[in-house]
């Protein structure tokens, strides 16, 4: 099996210590997996900006598009710098090198301002998490005016502090290392890009050479990367924490009162008007359903963002000479795909108002319209009709017409049989959301009576 080596002459001997002897397959699955991931990245972020300045109908109005854009600008050069990879590193460096200090200087910069993404996600979330929180308070009378008071605020004071402290921590720390202790960039064969490192590299575990520069950078690796993310990770893992216990807090102390109130007015089930206003609690008296989406689409981000630098923390408290190589080669991939799981995620929800209007399309004319036109504004439907393939979706219309005629019937036959037997076939004490299911219903006395 063939090995990895590297030239010793133009690296001091000693560049390939981390790597060296490894199989040939893994050194290029480590430097070629970001490259895939970075241009997925980079084309996720580039269409996340189209979605939210041309095809959103509120476009940069609302803070979380806000958010979603500036991060996405971020990622933009990130994902780029690991598309290239080895491209931009000086002659000589690697066979596919053909830049020049200069240009390994940019991809280090770049690279560095990419850490100010996980700061971002850690705002970003804590944003989320005051939304939930703003619309879970229960106000007297339905009123939203305390939840819309407390976004103001937020929208106000935390928005720009958080835009300036994680813009200005990716620029601030990205321009340092241009100047301290004579450029801390350099580049690394073993990854493929130029990162803060001393130079030549990995001269300060050989005696004989004497570093020019970055002489020690674990001490700035340490303050500009390794300590920055896990402090981001930590505060979202625990505003991702919160986000769900309060969600299920909630949830059991408003379901609680319900009941209460159920029981001291003397009724034994509920119907659907007081399950609908059940459920409408938790916006106060807004959009239940469109709470219940931003609670999904919080609690999707969080999983997300804690995903794509967990593998990048861990290698980093391990170090990477005794990281495991499946653990370096978890953080290749997932540390340059945040622009990608954002797209998703932005896409998501047009997705899902698409298809249920248009359950006979394709699934790549879905993704094409909820990209370019948005779910608010959808073709007509004769248009859509005339230049559809409803081949393979004949049968699966078929099959929802069936169920569909199958739960009127199942209904009517319930009703029926209340009717005529007397009984009640209240929902009592069942949590069902299917409020077709539902018959009015009545005091415990004339239920008694009606039996």
């Amino acid at each position: 099996m063939a090995t990895y080596e590297v030239d010793f002459d133009y690296w001091t001997g000693m560049a390939g210590l981390p790597l060296k002897g490894k199989p040939v397959e893994e050194v290029r699955l480590i430097q070629n997996l970001p490259r895939a991931t970075g241009a997925l990245s980079l084309v996720g972020s580039l269409l996340v900006i189209y979605m939210i300045v041309v095809s959103s109908k509120s476009r940069l109005s609302h803070a979380r598009n806000r958010f979603l854009f500036a991060m996405s600008v971020l990622d933009i050069p990130f994902s780029l710098m690991f598309a290239l990879g080895p491209v931009l590193m000086p002659q000589g460096a690697h066979e596919q090198s053909i830049g020049n200090d200069a240009t390994c200087n940019m991809q280090g910069w770049f690279l560095q301002t990419g850490y100010g993404q996980p700061i971002y996600n850690a705002f970003f979330m804590m944003y989320f998490a005051m939304q939930i929180m703003a619309w879970a308070r229960p106000t007297p009378g339905g009123s939203s005016s305390s939840a819309s008071s407390l976004m103001t605020l937020a929208d106000r004071f935390y928005e720009p502090i958080a835009h300036f402290l994680s813009i200005g921590f990716a620029l601030g720390t990205a321009t340092a290392g241009l100047f301290l202790q004579n450029g801390l960039y350099g580049p690394t064969p073993v990854i493929g890009r130029c990162l803060l490192v001393p130079s030549p590299f990995l001269c300060q575990k050989n005696p004989r050479v004497e570093c020019e520069s970055g002489w020690n950078y674990d001490a700035y690796q340490r303050g500009f990367q390794t300590i920055p993310t896990l402090v981001a990770l930590a505060v979202q893992l625990a505003t991702l924490l919160a986000i769900s216990a309060y969600v299920v807090s909630h949830a059991i102390k408003m379901k609680r009162k319900h009941k209460d109130r159920m029981r001291q007015s003397g009724i034994t089930c509920t119907t659907a008007t007081e399950r609908s206003s059940s459920k409408r609690s938790f916006s106060g008296g807004g959009n239940s359903s469109y709470s219940r989406e931003v609670v999904t689409t919080a609690i999707i981000y969080g999983l997300v963002f804690f995903t794509t630098y967990f593998w990048s923390a861990i290698v980093f408290l391990r170090g990477w000479q005794k990281a495991k190589f499946w653990m370096r080669a978890m953080s290749m991939a997932f540390q340059p795909s945040q622009g990608l799981w954002t797209f998703l995620i932005q896409l998501r929800p047009r997705f899902v108002q698409v298809r249920k209007a248009y359950p006979e399309w394709w699934w790549w004319k879905v993704v094409w319209v909820s990209v370019v036109r948005g779910s608010y504004e959808l073709p007509s439907r004769q248009n859509s009709q005339s230049s559809s393939r409803l081949v393979n979706r004949k049968s699966t219309s078929s099959m929802d017409s069936i169920r569909s005629f199958g739960r009127k019937m199942t209904n009517f036959s319930r009703r029926f049989s209340n009717v005529s037997l007397g009984d009640n076939d209240c929902d009592c004490d069942n949590d069902s959301d299917d409020d077709d299911d539902d018959v009015p219903c009545e005091n415990e006395d004339e239920v008694s009576l009606g039996r």
